[in-house]
């Protein structure tokens, strides 16, 4: 069981309303060499685009977790500070059912948490990025994903990267939301994208409808 540890006092010192963005990661053995690379240096980018922002350095609480050999929460949410590094490499299968497994059971730990303590907070995102096939059983994940989708929990993001990742798969995961597919491995302009939306999201109220950023900058545009 992954427990959440939260920095003495975080919530407390910091009154910002927040907005949690879990990240999903695939790291299997076929994001080797270029993709996984990029990927890394574009989650450093990210990072930096929040830190240049004070409210979205405030708002945001981030959590990463990956997906390959194993299925790791590299990061559990925290709010982004400077110094914050997150390395990871690629390897292994794509356990894709257990890595939304544990980014459904993060969310609902650290949305407990700021309703336990009277914090604020936007709707959480969950993104996930992956270019195969689930090698483990996903039906439990759809169903709590789905759940909470309808409940209004969560705005789930899913992003294929290449063309062997699994559409039918992420459309079972976000029936509202189609995903969407990642042009050329830009990660780097998917992820500017993200911490656009993320700032806009941060300058807004809890609820309000938000206006995202265009996604032809990264989306492969011959795909539907």
């Amino acid at each position: 069981m992954v427990e959440l540890v939260i920095p003495s006092g975080e919530l407390i010192a910091n009154p910002a309303t927040r907005i949690p963005v879990c990240l999903v990661l695939d790291t299997s053995g076929s994001m080797s060499g270029e993709p996984i690379v990029k990927l890394r240096k574009a989650l450093k980018s990210f990072i930096t685009d929040i830190l240049q922002n004070d409210v979205s350095k405030a708002a945001t609480d981030l959590a990463v977790i990956t997906f390959g050999s194993k299925v790791l929460t590299l990061s559990d949410f925290q709010n982004v500070k400077p110094g914050l590094d997150i390395e990871f490499a690629a390897g292994g299968k794509t356990p894709l059912g257990e890595a939304i497994g544990l980014a459904n059971q993060l969310v609902a730990r650290r949305t407990a948490l700021y309703q336990g303590t009277g914090v604020e907070y936007h709707k959480p995102w969950v993104v996930l990025l992956t270019d195969g096939a689930p090698t483990d059983s996903i039906e439990s994940s759809v169903a709590e994903t789905i759940r909470a989708i309808e409940n209004n929990k969560i705005n789930f993001f899913p992003v294929a990267v290449g063309e062997y990742a699994d559409m039918d798969v992420l459309k079972r995961f976000s029936p509202n939301r189609a995903p969407l597919v990642l042009a050329e491995l830009k990660f780097n302009e998917f992820f500017s994208w993200l911490s656009e939306s993320v700032q806009r999201v941060s300058e807004s109220m809890p609820g309000e409808e938000i206006k995202l950023p265009p996604v032809a900058p990264w989306k492969d545009l011959s795909k539907k």
